[in-house]
């Protein structure tokens, strides 16, 4: 990176420079990963406008997974389209804005985890908004009392799914999609034989659930997107017709990305 910070040298910090080779590359080699299935581009992993735009102008890259709903209603603000907010949100100031804003009713949707949740959200924003939202599922690992992997969500059957979509249902929402990160294979670097163990049980058992959960809603809701996975699991796709790929049509994107190699200056 000497060449980056010779280049940066004389600007003052703090500052971040972007190897857009290095970007691009990176993006084509996470597309070959993804096997043709379109990457839905994770927002938090880049933290820059300007790169986010430029991957989704790429081949295999399309909507993005946004970290809290103010950033999204920001990105909706400069013309991103298809912003899904990956984490519940209870922020009650942005809900407010989403309610005011029909653009970003249209291109903005929301994790939900709960009946709870969906009952706070209805109790938060005007009556007859139409609110998009889609299902968060827990893909951990669970043997007896063990809990393995990352608490994202308490719905984890095709019954508490249905039953956490007829809620949003009820409450006047529309539910677009539904959420599977699995974190413990997505997130985790292969450094022992135990997270070794834990990634092969996640994908021998993974797999048959999630698509039990997609059935489920499929038969009570008209779903956009099936969102499943991350940069570490890209490859674990190929041939699983619960996460279904697709661009600005209403069909699944799957993946979240860490795109490039940005060093922070000074």
């Amino acid at each position: 990176m000497t060449r980056l910070a010779d280049a940066t040298a004389a600007l003052g910090a703090p500052l971040a420079a972007l190897d857009v080779a290095a970007f691009d590359a990176n993006a084509a080699d996470l597309a070959r990963r993804a096997g043709g299935l379109p990457i839905r581009v994770a927002s938090k992993s880049l933290r820059c406008r300007d790169a986010l735009t430029r991957v989704l102008a790429l081949p295999g890259f399309s909507g993005v997974m946004a970290y809290a709903l103010p950033e999204a209603l920001w990105l909706v603000g400069h013309g991103l389209a298809d912003v899904f907010v990956a984490y519940p949100t209870v922020d009650r100031d942005a809900l407010a804005r989403l309610a005011a804003d029909e653009a970003a009713l249209a291109a903005v949707s929301l994790a939900v985890d709960s009946v709870e949740h969906v009952e706070f959200l209805a109790a938060a924003l005007p009556a007859g908004k139409p609110l998009r939202v889609a299902i968060d599922v827990d893909c951990s690992v669970r043997i007896g009392p063990a809990h393995l992997g990352v608490r994202r969500s308490p719905v984890r059957t095709a019954s508490d799914a249905v039953t956490v979509v007829r809620a949003a249902q009820a409450a006047g929402f529309t539910v677009v999609g539904a959420m599977f990160y699995d974190a413990q294979v997505a997130g985790l670097p292969d450094a022992s034989a135990a997270v070794r163990w834990l990634k092969r049980r996640t994908l021998s058992e993974l797999p048959d659930r999630r698509a039990a959960v997609v059935a489920a809603l499929r038969s009570v809701a008209e779903l956009a997107f099936v969102n499943g996975g991350g940069t570490g699991s890209l490859e674990t796709f190929g041939g699983d017709g619960s996460v279904t790929a697709g661009g600005a049509a209403p069909r699944a994107r799957g993946g979240d990305a860490l795109l490039g190699r940005v060093r922070r200056l000074g």
